[in-house]
């Protein structure tokens, strides 16, 4: 006799249960079984793999959609629910109440079951594989696009059917880009990563080149304009301590100082179409950290400064990174959203840049 197992299914809306891609509301609890048609499954799977290797697309995503099509097929995660009336559901032309149940559903993690609607049992190879390409990428991404249905659906449909890569509603291959790639490779990014490293070469205020690296990367893999990072003209260190006296000096203190560049100046956010990923902020932060590295030459001393506020500006974070160059110049580094009323307390009198 073949085991059955116990889920909890929300049918409507998508935000009752955290941990599910499709489903919500008032939860019903079904049986599952294991998917019954092993050689369509495979021959999809196969047929996914072979889709996936097509594209252009970046090689890491292509390598963790495949390892995850193994592990789910190496541990029998494939299931359906005879009793789901619709996933995904359809409607009978002008008819209201009869639904056609198409699709299936999974869990956010790795390697998570996919539970596929009663009607998937009589799918082809290919309609099977262009499900299975649906889900799949509430496994392998992180942040916003794991949860999003509209990315992973239009995703699946594309590595299936082919095509034009999708850019609406989101740009598909940026977002590969900046969740698989962890390195900023990119054209524009190189030419900006460039520009700061021959103002280096050409004896520019070191404080300066880092404002101009900072700034403009940020500006550039962001949503919107209006996220920016920003920095308080030239002051002194005898300045920022009656100023902001909430410093700490972290010159050798390298795992924090990467955690609060990250925290400070490459904050993440979920506005617009992409916005700044985890990802793409841990990348940011690394370029930042490669090139402080490359001009230590001409900096002193490094600082995380707390309560730290620029004005005309809505807080995206509070504090700031201050680093002092060999002269005994400070400038302080943060994230901010321009072109709004100050959110937090009174600003600092220092122009910004």
């Amino acid at each position: 006799m073949k085991a059955l197992f116990l889920v909890y299914l929300a049918l409507i809306s998508s935000s009752t249960f955290a941990g599910w891609a499709s489903g919500g509301g008032d939860p019903k609890e079904v049986k599952v079984k294991p998917f019954p048609n092993q050689k369509v499954l495979s021959e999809a799977i196969e047929l996914l793999k072979k889709k996936v290797n097509e594209t252009p697309l970046h090689q890491k995503f292509k390598e963790a959609f495949i390892e995850d099509l193994e592990l789910m097929k190496s541990k029998k995660r494939f299931y359906y629910i005879p009793k789901l009336f619709a996933v995904g559901f359809n409607r009978y032309g002008g008819d209201y109440t009869k639904l056609v149940s198409n699709g299936a559903m999974t869990e956010f993690e790795k390697g998570g079951a996919i539970y596929f609607s009663k009607r998937a049992r009589k799918y082809d190879a290919k309609t099977l594989a262009r499900v299975i390409a649906q889900e799949v990428p509430h496994h392998i991404f992180r942040g916003k696009f794991q949860y999003d249905e509209v990315f992973a659906n239009s995703l699946g449909t594309y590595l299936i059917v082919g095509g034009e890569i999708p850019t609406k509603p989101y740009p598909a291959a940026q977002i590969i880009h900046e969740e698989f790639d962890h390195d900023l490779r990119d054209k524009s990014s190189l030419k900006v990563i460039n520009k700061a490293r021959k103002k280096y070469a050409d004896n520019e205020d070191v404080l300066e080149v880092l404002y101009y690296l900072s700034h403009e990367l940020y500006k550039l893999r962001g949503a919107y304009l209006d996220y920016h990072v920003e920095s308080t003209a030239p002051i002194t260190k005898e300045m920022m301590n009656q100023r902001f006296p909430r410093n700490t000096r972290i010159t050798h203190m390298p795992k924090l100082r990467e955690q609060f560049i990250k925290k400070c100046v490459f904050v993440k956010y979920s506005a617009g179409p992409s916005g700044i990923s985890e990802v793409m902020s841990e990348k940011l932060t690394k370029t930042f950290l490669e090139h402080l590295h490359l001009f230590k030459n001409k900096i002193k001393d490094f600082y995380l400064v707390e309560d730290f506020y620029l004005p005309a500006t809505k807080v995206i974070t509070d504090c700031g990174i201050a680093i002092e160059d060999n002269q005994g110049e400070v400038y302080i580094y943060k994230a901010v959203r321009r072109h709004e009323d100050n959110q937090g307390p009174p600003p600092s009198p220092f122009p910004t840049i």
